[in-house]
C-alpha cells in the first residue's frame, strides 16, 4: 500500500509527537539513540545533506542520522541513509519509493553521501578506521 505523504498538518504533528515519545522512552534506557527515517516517515524527517562530518556528542538527545556521517569515536564512524526505492512483487510495483522517486535518484544521493568515505583521497577517514553503514532500504531480494 503506497504511503500518502501529503497528510494534513495535524496528522503530521500527531505522528511527530508520538515518534518523539517513542524516542524519548528509548533514550531513558540508552541515552545515545541514533535513528534513520523509513519510507513511511514524513518529509520533515529527511534533513538536507550536511557538508561536514557530524561529531557525535553523547547528550541524551536522539539524533536523526539520515544523510550524515557521524564520528562515534576517533576510529569509528556511522553513515545513515533512510527511505527506500520502489518495491516490486511479481513484476508489479508493490510499494512506492520515498523520499526519492527512482532507484537512480536514490543511488545518486547515496553516492554523494558515501563519496567522502569511499574516495581514497578523503580527508575524513584514516586507513584503519571502521565505518558502520545504517540504511532503511534492504539489499535487493530481501524481504
Amino acid at each position: 500500500m503506497p504511503m500518502d505523504h501529503s497528510l494534513p498538518k495535524e496528522e503530521v504533528e500527531k505522528f511527530t509527537q508520538d515518534f518523539r515519545v517513542v524516542l524519548d522512552t528509548i533514550a531513558v534506557f540508552c541515552p545515545n539513540v541514533l535513528y534513520i527515517p523509513g519510507n513511511h516517515d514524513h518529509t520533515e524527517f529527511y534533513p538536507e545533506m550536511e557538508d561536514k562530518v557530524t561529531v557525535f556528542k553523547p547528550n541524551g538527545v536522539p539524533m536523526n542520522i539520515h544523510n550524515k556521517i557521524v564520528k562515534l569515536r576517533s576510529d569509528l564512524y556511522i553513515v545513515g541513509y533512510g527511505g527506500s526505492i520502489p518495491v516490486y512483487k511479481d513484476g508489479e510495483q508493490f510499494w512506492l519509493s520515498y523520499p526519492l522517486l527512482t532507484e537512480e535518484e536514490f543511488t545518486k544521493e547515496a553516492s554523494l553521501l558515501l563519496d567522502p568515505i569511499s574516495n581514497p583521497e578523503n580527508t575524513i577517514l584514516r586507513p584503519n578506521d571502521s565505518v558502520i553503514v545504517m540504511v532503511h532500504n534492504g539489499p535487493e531480494g530481501s524481504s
